[in-house]
């Protein structure tokens, strides 16, 4: 079969083959092909930026969390930083009440971990498991809590809100025994150290506090406990810690649930729940 130049130009132009339908076709064809590679290139470079911030948090706060002192802990808070327990007002913190509980906390060689960890918008959320040396002459199991943090554009933290983890061990029930004891044989020491039921947060109050709960167990025969002040090697020491630490959280949590409220959800306090 053989077809004429002018058939093959009208079955050309009724396919859209021709020559002024071709030029249009590849000009609208290059110009959905740019328009694509824009949109993709932006969304990319979207999440590269996103991904870049959130790097940028998790560095700051794991440098704030793991800090060798006080100090270098507070360089990663903002001067307008509040934090928050269990929806509390009442326990409302500023940035100079947190730097003397951070004191207070290093007194006591706090050791913290994460995981489970979330971003969302201007947050990041996660677990926190913590010990320090009342945790460890009370023989309590830790602290387990889910905080937020939230950031400024320089990536310094500007807020902290922090609830109990659902099922976490009450401090009140380890705590008790010990103020019983002193109570009723070192009145003067509970009187400083726990005035109506308020900590005093004072450096030396920390290293009281150690002193009169080694006394107690002692008394109660209880079994020796080797705290973090007594051990070699600061850095050792914080390493060997995070470890246990982490190793103890992974047996009390059940790792196929997350602890986190669900997205949206936000932190209610245990009263609320």
């Amino acid at each position: 079969m053989t077809f004429s130049s002018k058939r093959f130009q009208e079955g050309g132009r009724s396919l859209g083959f021709g020559r002024a339908n071709c030029g249009s076709r590849v000009l609208l064809f290059g110009v959905s092909v740019l328009m694509w590679s824009g949109l993709l290139t932006g969304c990319a470079s979207q999440q590269f930026r996103e991904q870049d911030r959130i790097g940028r948090w998790m560095t700051s706060l794991e440098k704030h969390i793991h800090a060798p002192t006080a100090k270098a802990a507070m360089a990663h808070i903002a001067e307008d930083f509040v934090a928050l327990a269990d929806g509390n007002p009442r326990t409302e913190l500023d940035r100079r009440a947190t730097a003397e509980l951070l004191e207070w906390e290093y007194g006591l060689h706090r050791s913290i971990s994460m995981e489970d960890h979330r971003f969302d918008g201007e947050t990041i959320t996660a677990v926190c498991f913590a010990e320090n040396d009342l945790s460890r002459l009370l023989d309590y199991p830790g602290w387990e809590t889910i905080v937020t943090w939230t950031f400024d554009a320089r990536g310094k933290i500007t807020r902290a809100s922090a609830i109990s983890a659902p099922g976490a061990a009450d401090f009140r029930n380890w705590l008790s025994p010990a103020i019983n004891w002193l109570r009723q044989n070192r009145p003067a020491d509970l009187e400083w150290l726990y005035p109506d039921g308020e900590w005093n947060r004072a450096p030396r109050a920390a290293a009281r506090w150690v002193e009169v709960l080694t006394e107690w167990r002692r008394a109660t025969h209880r079994r020796p406990i080797v705290l973090a002040s007594a051990r070699r090697g600061t850095q050792q020491r914080m390493g060997s810690e995070q470890s246990e630490i982490f190793q103890r959280a992974t047996l009390r949590r059940n790792a196929s649930v997350s602890r986190l409220p669900s997205k949206g959800q936000g932190l209610a306090p245990p009263s609320a729940r």
